[in-house]
């Protein structure tokens, strides 16, 4: 849960900070689903975004500069001059829609720009909070939905995938594989408990983590 204000020590100062009550309108609204999604946070998260095992957060511009680095090109590199524009041209590519929905990301936040609280980021990344809606809004696969909060956008990726699924072939970028949602339980955030019933053939399990040698998978 978010607490309502905390304070920040700047040299021996301490300068309250209230949490705008969007953010608390987000908590409620996150939190209240029962299935797992990522939300991911644009351009950075606020240190009000709300989050849990079962709802992680995301930030892009964490994801290009670490597990999303590969998907941005030489091209994208060069002919872009801002962080900003490296961001929001990779959510134009043709891979970008699946690249969210395998990475279990439902929803996509721009947060308000918070000044009161000193939490004005957009700043450091070259251009304004409008200049991400307006790219956000362009994007066919997203719908922007409506919670009671207007300082901050959300924007839904309905056809992401779930936690944990299986697929007859192998997951891939290039193209649409169909996939079936199993019955799982998250037993503690490092152990799951799987389902698998009619299965007659080969099927591949995905996980939507990065992969870690250290898993093991056992049967009973």
């Amino acid at each position: 849960m978010l607490n309502l204000f905390c304070y920040l020590e700047i040299g021996t100062l301490f300068i309250p900070r209230n949490i705008p009550s969007g953010y608390l309108v987000v908590e409620k609204f996150i939190l209240k689903q029962p299935e797992f999604f990522r939300t991911l946070w644009i351009p950075i998260e606020s240190r009000w975004s709300p989050y849990s095992y079962n709802h992680p957060k995301v930030s892009l511009v964490t994801m290009i500069n670490s597990d999303w680095t590969s998907f941005i090109t030489d091209r994208i590199r060069t002919t872009e001059r801002t962080e900003a524009d490296q961001m929001m041209n990779l959510l134009t590519v043709d891979s970008s829609r699946k690249l969210l929905n395998m990475s279990s990301i439902k929803y996509l936040f721009v947060p308000l720009k918070d000044i009161a609280n000193d939490n004005n980021f957009f700043v450091d990344y070259g251009k304004e909070r409008q200049f991400y809606l307006e790219r956000l809004d362009n994007l066919t696969y997203l719908q922007r939905v409506q919670i009671g909060t207007d300082e901050i956008a959300i924007y839904e990726n309905k056809s992401f995938r779930p936690h944990i699924y299986i697929t007859e072939e192998k997951d891939t970028l290039s193209e649409d594989i169909p996939f079936t949602e199993i019955n799982y339980r998250q037993i503690n955030p490092t152990q799951y408990s799987l389902s698998l019933t009619n299965i007659s053939g080969r099927v591949y399990l995905n996980y939507s983590e990065n992969f870690n040698p250290g898993w093991k998978l056992s049967l009973g």
